[in-house]
């Protein structure tokens, strides 16, 4: 929740001195992070209400992504629409189009981090599956491993966060004010989607609670019980 806000009150302060560093009004940069923040709330509405399995359904992640996804589009559709409608060009500076490519940066880099966590985290992709390899020769290589395998995880998301960082500043052409909004706004446009990220934290305690009603019933084993160890 901070991270939240502090991304929201950062767009806001930076924003009146962003758009007179332009010759714009400054209520534009003001109220934008305003309208954008709202837009990617009623978005994650919608992305949670998307998060339905299909019946045969074997990859409990990808309705969840499904989610985050639909979350993502919405935010970025409205945010083009507020961008161009309302801060427009006007200037011939293109801030509209600044600032709607600012918050589709952080929507990107939301979206890569996210695929990131579940490759290095997921039981079927390479890094999980070599760190339970390693247990097959002792608990010394299981700690080296997973340690190994946590920082190249690291290296990814750093280098993802970096590139968003410096495409918002070249987005501002040298104007320091306007570059610092930018990279605000991106900020913000990377927690834009944080009611689904939110709810998605749930299924954690959820389907640990189910796992152990299902355990202590003794009636679910084989792939319920394998999809419902796969969400916590």
């Amino acid at each position: 929740f901070e991270s939240y806000e502090v991304t929201l009150v950062a767009s806001i302060i930076l924003g009146v001195a962003a758009f007179n560093s332009i010759g714009a009004n400054p209520a534009l940069g003001l109220v934008f992070p305003l309208a954008a923040r709202a837009i990617g709330v009623v978005a994650s509405i919608f992305g949670v209400f998307a998060v339905k399995a299909k019946e045969g359904e074997t990859n409990a992640l990808r309705p969840i992504n499904k989610g985050f996804i639909v979350a993502g589009g919405l935010t970025l559709i409205g945010t083009l629409i507020v961008s161009l409608v309302y801060v427009g060009n006007d200037n011939n500076d293109n801030a509209g189009w600044k600032c709607f490519a600012a918050v589709g940066v952080g929507l990107v880099l939301a979206q890569l981090v996210s695929r990131l966590t579940e490759y290095y985290t997921g039981t079927h992709f390479g890094p999980v599956q070599e760190i339970a390899e390693s247990a097959e020769t002792g608990p010394a290589t299981v700690v080296l491993s997973g340690t190994s395998a946590g920082l190249e995880s690291s290296v990814y998301a750093v280098v993802a966060i970096a590139v968003a960082l410096g495409v918002s500043l070249a987005l501002g052409n040298g104007n320091i004010q306007f570059s610092l909004y930018l990279v605000a706004l991106a900020g913000m446009g990377m927690l834009a989607t944080t009611g689904v990220i939110v709810s998605e934290d749930t299924f954690g305690p959820v389907s640990d609670n189910a796992a152990g009603i299902a355990e202590m019933s003794g009636e679910f084993h084989g792939e319920p019980e394998r999809i419902m160890v796969s969400l916590d």
